[in-house]
């Protein structure tokens, strides 16, 4: 097994350095040029797996990269899917990306790890078995860190054997559901998320509670929150406005319009008489201020929400035809203590 664990992941397969990942990048510095890499050769996730294949699915790059430049290690589609499966797709305007889901839950818990501020969310990201980079190298702020021992032993160190493939003495990847990357005052920290649903890999994996077990201990070792959230967790009607009123802008693009004098007097105008008249009728007043397109007018008030300027409660129904209701901060707390100051799950 050692022998097969040092020419997998390293000789045979090094990990280039992104040049764009570094000390001065931001998350916002995006350029066209970004997006115009040539597209990876695609897998049949759904095949038995080979070492042949393994080792071209990690050249590849599936389950590496940060941001726009990641692809996830077994990409959502119909084959994976089951009867009660509701496969769709959530558009990320930052990335210029596509995130494909597998239900309504976790679609909801997309856009309410987005809304809560994280500013990547990479949706099945792998675990490696044996010895590996950091998942957070490549980030500013995160070049020193050390590597990791592997998954096999943090299993090992809690009794737990990892399945292997199917006629394969090699273990499965495991998948955590999402990997999300948050801004802090020294760079970027990373937060592992179990949404409680079902892998879709073929092979065997492990049961749902031990692999949990395994998990939190690999990320322990690792420095990474990592915390469980069921479904439910992001309220339904809060999923929904979310959906409807994130930005499409890209990070540049929100930047610019977060400092332009609309955008302030419509925060100004929503703060201070949001939650006594019609949302409209201060809109409007904002509209024949600035004389600025509605569409544009449109953008700086949802950026409003979305940013949680004003005290509205998100997961009531948007009726801009009525006063804004209070509620908004208190939730946006709750969930976000899930994610900062709670326990591990």
């Amino acid at each position: 097994m050692e022998r097969f664990e040092g020419s997998l992941f390293g000789s045979a397969a090094p990990r280039e350095r992104v040049p764009s990942l570094g000390s001065k990048w931001d998350v916002v510095a995006f350029g066209i040029e970004n997006f115009l890499a040539p597209q990876a050769p695609r897998f049949n996730t759904l095949s038995v797996m080979t070492p042949h294949k393994l080792l071209a699915m990690i050249r590849a790059g599936y389950g590496q990269g940060h941001f726009h430049r990641y692809k996830p290690w077994t990409p959502v589609t119909k084959q994976v899917s089951t009867p009660v499966s509701n496969v769709g797709h959530a558009p990320d305007p930052t990335t210029a990306g596509l995130h494909h889901l597998l239900s309504r839950s976790q679609r909801g818990s997309l856009f309410g790890l987005k809304w809560l501020g994280a500013v990547d969310v990479r949706l099945s990201y792998p675990v490696w078995p044996w010895s590996h980079p950091h998942p957070a190298i490549g980030l500013q702020g995160c070049d020193d860190l050390p590597s990791q021992p592997g998954l096999t032993a943090a299993a090992k160190s809690l009794g737990v054997r990892l399945p292997c493939y199917s006629q394969l003495k090699i273990p499965c990847v495991q998948t955590v559901d999402v990997m999300t990357t948050w801004p802090c005052h020294v760079g970027y920290q990373l937060v592992a998320v179990d949404l409680g649903a079902k892998s879709a890999w073929p092979d065997p994996t492990l049961p749902r509670n031990i692999k949990r077990r395994v998990l939190r201990r690999y990320f322990q070792e690792a420095r990474i929150r990592f915390i469980h959230m069921p479904p439910g967790t992001v309220p339904e009607g809060l999923a929904i406005n979310l959906a409807a009123i994130e930005p499409k802008l890209n990070g540049a693009e929100r930047e610019r319009l977060a400092k332009s004098s609309v955008y302030a007097d419509t925060v100004a105008v929503l703060r201070e008489d949001g939650f006594r008249y019609p949302v409209s009728t201060l809109l409007a007043e904002v509209r024949r201020r600035h004389d600025v397109p509605a569409e544009r007018l449109q953008q700086a008030y949802e950026l409003c929400l979305w940013n949680q300027e004003t005290d509205h409660n998100l997961a009531v129904p948007l009726q801009p035809w009525l006063p804004l209701v209070h509620g908004g901060y208190s939730l946006r707390a709750r969930l976000r203590d899930l994610v900062f100051e709670e326990g591990e799950a």
